[in-house]
């Protein structure tokens, strides 16, 4: 039997790993449900996790408005900016070239 096996020659290990779908989204909503039902209840506990989530939901709600007000003061202190400079510069264009631009008008004009 021993010369049988010496002259089979070895075969290649196959690795075979089944895949996995794994979707974040679902996970979250599926977390969230759990919390949720958690918190459903009218013991002390479930009262605790409502009281904390709310907490939670009010504490993101301040720090986003906080976010947006100071995005909305830089917004409108660049258009103020830019708004000046606009301004400063129609102003220079209008009395440096007005003057040539009234002669130019009255010469073909007259």
């Amino acid at each position: 039997m021993a010369i049988f096996n010496f002259l089979r020659t070895a075969k290649n290990q196959k690795f075979h790993i089944e895949t996995r779908y794994y979707d974040p989204v679902k996970e979250d909503v599926l977390q969230r449900v759990k919390e949720l039902e958690e918190m459903q209840g009218s013991d002390v506990d479930s009262v605790k996790r409502r009281m904390q989530y709310k907490m939670k939901r009010r504490g993101d709600m301040d720090t986003k408005r906080k976010y947006r007000k100071k995005e909305m003061r830089r917004y409108f202190m660049r258009m103020l900016v830019l708004l000046i400079i606009l301004l400063l510069g129609t102003y220079v264009i209008l009395v440096k070239f007005l003057p040539n631009l009234v002669e130019i008008m009255e010469t073909k004009g007259g």
